[in-house]
C-alpha cells in the first residue's frame, strides 16, 4: 500500500523519542532596517509560520533506524506530517482529555480583525485558556494551528465570546469549520537541509535532529 501524506501523529510524531521537549516557535518572515532618525522599520514578507527544532535521544546504534528511514522518505517525497505541542497535548481546563466528551467543537464566528474567533458546542462553562493550542480543519484538507491569547469561559450553552488568537486566520477559514482541541495538530514539512545525523562509537549512537516548518 502506498504511503500517503500527511503522516498521522500516531504514525510518526508520537513514535519519536525526544531528547528534549520541542518548542513551537513563531517564525516571522520580516526584514528590519533603521531610518535616519533612529526609528526601526519592519516589513513583513508573507504569513508567519510555526517552526520546531527536534532532537531525538540516542541509544544502541540501530535504535532510531526506522525513524531515520521515515525521515529519508519524508525528505525525498517532500512529504508532510501532523504534529502537536507535546508540552500541553490537552487544553489546560481538560488536562486528561475527557471533559469535552465526544463533542464536535466548531468555529462560531470569525472576528472582523481576522485575529479573533469564538467557538461553539463546548461543554458548558468550559474554560478556553491562554496558551492552549487548537487547530482548525478548513478548505477540505488544510490545517490552521493557532494559540489562544486570552482566557474566556463558555456560557451555559457551550459558546464563547470572541477571543484573541495567533497567528492571523487564513481567508478560507469560516464559521462551522471543525476545531480540534485535543492533540491539536498542525501540518509540517521538514526544513530543507535541516537533517542533523547522529554520530556514534561502537554499538552506541546519539540521536539525530531536524527542523520543521508549518504549511497549510
Amino acid at each position: 500500500m502506498a504511503i500517503t501524506y500527511p503522516l498521522a501523529a500516531a504514525d510518526f510524531w508520537e513514535r519519536l523519542r525526544f531528547l528534549e521537549r520541542p518548542t513551537f516557535v513563531p517564525q516571522h518572515n520580516k526584514s528590519q532596517s533603521m531610518a535616519g532618525n533612529g526609528d526601526i522599520l519592519a516589513s513583513f514578507r508573507g504569513e508567519p509560520k510555526w517552526s520546531v527544532n527536534v532532537s531525538l535521544a540516542g541509544g544502541r546504534h540501530d535504535r532510531n533506524y526506522v525513524e531515520e528511514s521515515d525521515m529519508m522518505h519524508l525528505i525525498s517525497r517532500d512529504g508532510t506530517i501532523l504534529a502537536y505541542d507535546i508540552r500541553r497535548p490537552f487544553p489546560a481546563n481538560d488536562m486528561n482529555g475527557w471533559k469535552l466528551d465526544n463533542r464536535t467543537v466548531t468555529v462560531k464566528t470569525k472576528g472582523s480583525n481576522n485575529r479573533s474567533m469564538s467557538l461553539q458546542d463546548l461543554s458548558p462553562q468550559f474554560v478556553v485558556t491562554k496558551g492552549d493550542k487548537y487547530s482548525v480543519l478548513y478548505d477540505t484538507d488544510k490545517r490552521f494551528l493557532f494559540e489562544v491569547m486570552e482566557t474566556v469561559q463558555a456560557d451555559a450553552f457551550g459558546d464563547t465570546a470572541e477571543f484573541e488568537i495567533w497567528p492571523y486566520m487564513p481567508p478560507a477559514l469560516a464559521a462551522s469549520d471543525v476545531v480540534t482541541m485535543r492533540k491539536a495538530c498542525g501540518k509540517f514539512k521538514v526544513v530543507s537541509n535541516s537533517l542533523r545525523p547522529g554520530s556514534g562509537v561502537g554499538n552506541m549512537s546519539s540521536g539525530f535532529g531536524f527542523s520543521l516548518i508549518s504549511v497549510p
